[in-house]
């Protein structure tokens, strides 16, 4: 480890949430403690994300539940929380660090109303109120713009202790499967997209939320076996 980085007294694992994603972290919480691990939490914003990627950098992460993409989306599709670029992964990927991603809030773009208004861009969209910030649903086109960028970095690093978790009963608290934002359509998009450059051994499909705790612990045993060099594909 680098000099100028934080010393813990135990392994640290990196988690990313927003707030439409937070459901999972009691679950996570629980299994990296009974692991003794601490489990540093990052919002999935540019800025928050950037410099969870300098700490992975230096080799702070021992593993990395990036379970929230939202900002990659927001970066792509001009939200207000995507102040970012590719080292956001590749800091972590390209390094091979134990990792377990998935689409956390791929289907919402945040959006701060200056004046009340959205932009014509995002007009006859369904909107979801969060606080000062609203969620604009995002299109298939959008969520394929993030397979397109996401897909070149994963190419270019070919990590083999990387895994990709899609879960198949929605994105986010509020795009759960069954609610009115949920969108099959889009999670069955990015999936195709993504899959042209991932390796098909590495994406593994999950028939729960994103929010449930058990996807957290799901994900979290995926990390500590890829940790301990347990996974094979």
């Amino acid at each position: 480890m680098e000099e100028g980085v934080p010393h813990l007294d135990k392994p640290a694992i990196a988690i990313t949430n927003f707030g439409i994603t937070s459901g999972f972290l009691p679950g996570a919480k629980a299994f990296w403690d009974q692991k003794e691990c601490h489990l540093v939490p990052f919002h999935a914003i540019g800025e928050s994300t950037m410099a969870m990627g300098v700490l992975a950098e230096k080799g702070f992460f021992s593993g990395m539940l990036d379970l929230t993409l939202h900002d990659v989306l927001d970066h792509v599709a001009r939200g207000s929380c995507g102040r970012l670029d590719e080292r956001r992964v590749s800091s972590y990927l390209s390094q091979d660090v134990p990792a377990v991603m998935a689409p956390g809030g791929l289907d919402f773009i945040a959006y701060v109303l200056d004046d009340g208004r959205l932009p014509r861009a995002f007009a006859n969209r369904k909107i979801y109120r969060h606080d000062y910030r609203v969620g604009v649903s995002a299109t298939v086109k959008e969520v394929i713009k993030v397979a397109k960028w996401l897909g070149p970095i994963v190419e270019k690093a070919r990590p083999e202790h990387a895994l990709l978790l899609l879960p198949l009963g929605g994105w986010s608290g509020p795009g759960v499967r069954g609610g009115g934002f949920y969108d099959e359509e889009l999670i069955g998009a990015f999936r195709e997209q993504i899959m042209k450059y991932w390796d098909p051994a590495h994406v593994i499909e999950v028939d729960l939320p994103l929010e449930d705790p058990r996807f957290a612990r799901l994900a979290s045993e995926y990390l500590f076996d890829l940790m301990q060099k347990k996974w094979k594909t």
